[in-house]
């Protein structure tokens, strides 16, 4: 009730018989919609999927901006970085290119700790979409919001959820709320892949690549600003400058 009392919600309202459905305005739906990070057509019952995903890949200067502006207004951002159980990172990024490799997805989702005015704390998620670990721009690019999160003190963990939990996220089936507080989740350490804090001992031999590549795009800018929010245009400029600049990492 407090979470919408701007949009005119009591306990009174409620115990009417018709009111709730006056309260339910297109400006209601939308507010809970973009407090809650899921479709706003889904909350009108007009659509059978719920998630409203956006997407890390090629986007990755967007979420690192998302993230730096949710940590600055206290939300405390969590990133987690979901997979299959028992994935096998390391085989899918073999696999060139050019070559149809492993289906090992790579997913996103970002945890908000939010409270309503008369504090009553609550958690929100949101997807960020899932890619595939093969293929190595994707592969690079989560690595580098790895280490992105690592410099600037965003809170992140690895989670492995069974691969059809996984796949309902991807599509919308089911809230990320109920397949992370799964009794059969487990975890993972991104640190493994990509890490100035902890030595690096999965795929070693690309690591001097990415955290090259890193350090002179847009992210690590992002991460070091003592603001933390620098002109967003400029760090995603220089971010394609670092791809385009080193004809290892595709574009």
């Amino acid at each position: 009730v407090d979470l919408m009392a701007a949009h005119g919600c009591t306990l009174s309202a409620l115990r009417s018989a018709d009111r709730p459905l006056d309260l339910l305005t297109r400006n209601a739906i939308t507010y809970v919609a973009d407090v809650f990070h899921v479709d706003a057509a889904w909350l009108a019952g007009t659509q059978d999927y719920s998630c409203r995903h956006r997407n890390w890949y090629k986007n990755s200067g967007e979420l690192a901006r998302q993230l730096l502006a949710h940590k600055e207004a206290g939300l405390k951002p969590r990133v987690y970085f979901v997979r299959h159980k028992g994935a096998d990172f390391e085989h899918a990024a073999q696999t060139p290119d050019s070559q149809n490799g492993p289906d090992e997805p790579i997913g996103v989702v970002v945890a908000l700790h939010r409270s309503t005015g008369a504090g009553k704390a609550f958690t929100t998620y949101e997807v960020w979409g899932i890619q595939t670990w093969s293929y190595s721009k994707c592969r690079h690019e989560v690595k580098h919001l790895i280490l992105f999160c690592e410099e600037a003190g965003i809170d992140f963990i690895g989670y492995e959820l069974q691969p059809e939990a996984l796949k309902a996220v991807q599509h919308g089936r089911q809230r990320p709320v109920t397949v992370l507080e799964a009794p059969d989740t487990s975890t993972w350490f991104p640190e493994d892949y990509a890490s100035f804090r902890y030595k690096v001992d999965k795929e070693v031999a690309e690591w001097p690549l990415v955290r090259g590549c890193y350090l002179e795009d847009g992210l690590s800018r992002m991460a070091r600003n003592e603001s933390g929010l620098i002109d967003l245009e400029v760090a995603v400029l220089d971010e394609r400058r670092g791809s385009e600049g080193n004809s290892q990492l595709p574009v």
